[in-house]
């Protein structure tokens, strides 16, 4: 019950986000810390500081007022054997920066068998190009990672997936992906078969590569990129004994291209 109530109290960053509350992002980036036998949390000594003697501390938890480039905010920190969060709100009525204020939440999930969630939630002040003319409401990352082991040593049956996506709102309320990113790997029984896949969103194109080997019929790949508004086909390889993706189709711009 208790970690239930850690982790609704992190997530309430997100509740934030969708009620139209403005949020930001910490002022620097959110730090590095751990938590020691006793289950406290322990500053380190990289920016943007630690709590110092005036923290509200429990097992687990940690609450503080920092002071960062004349700007007030409140740090909350939550952790226990699966969850992290940290989260800065801005406060104080000399606020400085007419973007408003705000809170920004950074959180992961990891049950250290195969399953990991990540999140970071920015707006107003804290987004990529807070100040300026048509600055985005929010941005957000979220990631998701999910991995089941062999079922028995040498099956080469595990199974593999992950999801990350990069979403903005706009000045004008518009939701738009800037980058999105899934991928599975399922083992087919032996060491050398296997199924792969690979899908990215960059920016207005889309790219996608499949392979798959199988012992008795061979190796086989498809390599495709689109772009998206249209659904126009930019490129597309069909490789009938290789597993490599096609550089021409899947270009740099997508990132490094997937391997097997």
């Amino acid at each position: 019950m208790r970690n239930k109530f850690k982790i609704a109290s992190s997530l309430g960053a997100a509740a934030l986000l969708l009620s139209g509350a403005a949020m930001a992002a910490p002022p620097t980036p959110f730090g590095n810390w751990t938590v020691n036998g006793a289950g406290d949390i322990v500053d380190d000594t990289g920016a943007p500081s630690p709590c110092g003697s005036g923290a509200v501390t429990g097992a687990g938890f940690q609450q503080c007022e920092l002071t960062i480039n004349n700007e007030r905010y409140i740090r909350t920190r939550i952790a226990d054997a699966t969850f992290e969060s940290e989260d800065f709100i801005k406060i104080g009525a000399n606020n400085s920066n007419t973007t408003g204020n705000g809170l920004a939440s950074t959180m992961t999930i990891n049950d250290g068998a195969g399953f990991q969630t990540s999140a970071q939630i920015m707006t107003g002040w804290g987004v990529a190009n807070a100040g300026t003319a048509g600055a985005n409401r929010s941005e957000a990352t979220l990631g998701l990672t999910l991995g089941i082991a062999e079922s028995s040593a040498g099956a080469f049956d595990a199974f593999n997936a992950t999801f990350g996506v990069t979403a903005v709102t706009t000045s004008a309320g518009v939701n738009q992906i800037s980058d999105l990113s899934v991928g599975q790997t399922v083992g087919l029984g032996s060491s050398t078969d296997k199924q792969r896949f690979e899908l990215r969103n960059v920016g207005s194109e889309q790219a996608l590569w499949a392979g798959q080997s199988v012992t008795a019929a061979g190796d086989f790949s498809i390599t495709v990129s689109k772009t998206l508004a249209t659904g126009a086909v930019i490129g597309t390889t069909t490789n009938l004994g290789s597993t490599a993706a096609d550089a021409s189709v899947w270009t740099s711009a997508f990132g490094p291209a997937p391997t097997f």
